[in-house]
């Protein structure tokens, strides 16, 4: 546990709602201090989850910052792929 771990409910439930807007999840170190993921689905031909992709790393590395161009452009188009993948 860190001092970014969700514990209340309805936390967790808000986070639950950004998650299915957004497409994607992120760990900003909710379990370990200094270490972030980010997690997209991956579909079957019916368009049901069967799988998951997880990038895992420091977050130096894996910077939340929406202004950086590491954020928006690779880093985000590589979970847009991610996305596509259908099994």
């Amino acid at each position: 546990m860190t001092r970014n771990t969700i514990v209340s409910a309805e936390e967790f439930r808000k986070e639950i709602t950004l998650i299915r807007q957004r497409g994607y999840a992120i760990d900003d170190e909710e379990h370990i201090d200094g270490i972030r993921c980010v997690a997209v689905p991956v579909k079957d031909h019916f368009g049901d989850v069967c799988a998951a992709l997880c990038v895992v790393g420091p977050k130096h590395r894996l910077s939340m910052k929406k202004n950086q161009k590491h954020h928006k452009g690779p880093f985000l188009g590589c979970i847009k792929s991610f996305q596509k993948i259908r099994i």
